[in-house]
């Protein structure tokens, strides 16, 4: 199938969110959010995270920020993906991440991902509900016997894990709740 390697990729590049969300300091400037989101500068949402990361605490992030941070890191990072190309949605305690993809040059799918998001033992764990390729539900074992091969993933016992030792904070706690992210962070210098 030549739909496998786009979309390994673009789960891995969603999967990496995350990590872009709690890491995002270094970046600066504006980024202009998609016509659905709200709109949030992005210093607003860097200042709010860095100095939560540097004090610890919890920090709580809109839908739209969580979009803006992820902009920014796909920017700062020279990532192939657009920003434009990966949507979060924040549930009552999931979230949804939609990626566009190009198949064969000239379909448009969106590969979605929804689940429940927290920490185990220090590792950022996604234990997935749902994968979709556009209205196609994607059998999960597939799906994650691909993402098992994957450099920096863990998959055990149908969770998705990101071992601490490639999150650039220490995160205390990270959940979805009413719409909300709400990260607690244990507190450490930022670079």
């Amino acid at each position: 199938m030549s739909v496998r390697r786009p979309l390994i990729r673009n789960i891995c590049i969603m999967l990496a969110v995350f990590i872009a969300v709690v890491g995002l300091t270094s970046a600066v400037g504006l980024v202009n959010t998609r016509p659905f989101a709200e709109q949030v500068t992005a210093g607003n949402a860097l200042d709010k995270l860095k100095s939560t990361v540097q004090q610890g605490g919890i920090v709580e992030f809109s839908a739209a920020e969580v979009n803006t941070l992820i902009g920014l890191w796909l920017a700062a990072s020279k990532r192939e993906l657009e920003p434009s190309k990966i949507n979060i949605q924040l549930g009552e305690n999931d979230l949804t991440i939609s990626s566009f993809i190009l198949f064969k040059e000239r379909i448009n799918l969106i590969l979605t991902a929804q689940g429940q998001l927290f920490i185990q033992e220090g590792d950022l764990v996604f234990l997935p509900e749902a994968f979709k390729l556009g209205n196609i539900l994607l059998p999960q074992s597939l799906v994650l016997s691909r993402l098992a091969n994957y450099p920096g993933l863990a998959v055990k016992s149908g969770k998705i894990i990101i071992s601490k030792e490639y999150l650039p904070f220490s995160i205390k706690a990270i959940g979805i709740n009413q719409g909300r992210m709400i990260i607690e962070f244990r507190g450490e210098q930022v670079k």
